[in-house]
């Protein structure tokens, strides 16, 4: 293959990732009553492993509709402006606090009814993961 065309195809797969709406994401969920520690981390097209406070490790695939599914939701750009927002302390005890990564991206929060401003989008994405991944039919 000459030169130019080499370069060209390594050009084409290079804007090809870098236009990819997919994004790392990762789940951290601690605390709740037993005071869970789990970590679950999802790849661009969907492969995903989560590992536990006791360091157990499990991994699977997430089908394509699962993965559209969270990428979608990944995708709401409520998430960066949840991100930018500063929270009072909580008003529940032994709920979950979770941290959401997507891309650069981290919102931090605790599942609390009770707390006003709840993250929305960032709360169905991490509800979302857990779903089809450590905890299905959730």
């Amino acid at each position: 293959m000459p030169v130019y065309e080499q370069n060209t195809v390594r050009e084409l797969t290079s804007l090809s990732q870098d236009t990819d709406p997919a994004q790392n994401i990762t789940v951290e969920r601690t605390g709740g009553f037993a005071g869970v520690k789990d970590t679950i981390d999802v790849a661009p097209h969907g492969s995903w492993t989560a590992a536990n406070k006791r360091g157990i490790r499990r991994t699977g695939e997430l089908t394509p509709e699962q993965n559209t599914r969270i990428q979608t939701l990944a995708a709401d750009p409520r998430i960066a402006a949840e991100a930018g927002r500063s929270r009072p302390p909580t008003r529940c005890r032994d709920a979950y606090s979770y941290v959401v990564t997507v891309g650069a991206v981290r919102v931090a929060f605790v599942d609390c009814p009770a707390d006003a401003d709840q993250p929305a989008a960032s709360l169905a994405l991490s509800k979302q993961v857990l779903g089809f991944t450590i905890r299905p039919g959730l």
